[in-house]
């Protein structure tokens, strides 16, 4: 067969060809919320970078250190209320539209519901151990020895932004990795949250706060919120 009649037979097949066209996942809403979302996170990131150029450095070194956490942050390697701010806001930001498409995804949670539930589990991580150890200082009435536990949560929650930044980049470039992101935000939560606990403990002793507030405090605002939402979920889901 000739060059030209290849040419020919190749054309005429295409012209018989029927195209249906079909919507991909990247042209869909949760596409565009993961888009504007890593945008937004880009101008947060970018604004903390020119605030704070060590922010990383600071982040990392506050989270692996056992002691002095308060003088990291705010004397070797300060972090400004500005970087702060965005670091909190990049949090909430990046891993309310992650658990967003999760619920999405895989429980079929669409509406309000959806976006009250996505946002709530970030700010409950952020605020409720603040909260928490509030009140415990004013039950046991030994003040101020929650400020480095109080710190550390928040540094972990902003060192975890910057994963929901990169999780929200690999969603938008590889649609297939959506179970990855799930396992690893499951698992980079849990650890996280039980090493929350482990330095809060070694704190509270460094501090020579009595063992029965520690157990209090566990079993009340800790044991106790995760308890009720499992047999919540265990009746919906049962």
């Amino acid at each position: 067969m000739s060059l030209t009649n290849a040419i020919h037979f190749l054309i005429q097949s295409a012209e018989i060809q029927t195209f249906s066209p079909k919507l991909i996942w990247r042209s869909s809403v949760p596409y565009q919320w993961a888009l504007g979302g890593l945008l937004l996170s880009f101008i947060l990131l970018t604004i903390t970078r020119i605030n704070t150029p060590h922010f990383v450095l600071s982040l990392s070194r506050s989270i692996y250190k056992n002691r002095n956490v308060e003088k990291i942050v705010n004397e070797e390697l300060p972090i400004g209320r500005i970087a702060n701010f965005c670091l909190v806001i990049n949090f909430l930001l990046c891993f309310s539209i992650v658990v967003s498409f999760f619920l999405n995804e895989y429980y079929h949670l669409y509406g309000w519901l959806n976006w009250v539930i996505a946002i709530s589990i970030p700010s409950y991580l952020l605020i409720a151990p603040q909260l928490y150890l509030t009140l415990m200082e004013i039950v046991s009435g030994e003040n101020h020895f929650s400020k480095e536990i109080k710190i550390t949560n928040r540094i972990i929650c902003e060192f975890l932004g910057l994963f929901g930044s990169l999780f929200l980049l690999i969603w938008i470039f590889n649609q297939h990795s959506h179970w990855f992101i799930r396992e690893i935000t499951i698992y980079l939560i849990t650890i996280t949250y039980l090493y929350r606990l482990f330095r809060g403990f070694i704190f509270a002793f460094s501090k020579g706060l009595p063992w029965y507030y520690i157990i209090l405090y566990f079993c009340t605002f800790e044991l106790l919120p995760i308890y009720l939402l499992f047999n919540y979920i265990s009746g919906v889901y049962k």
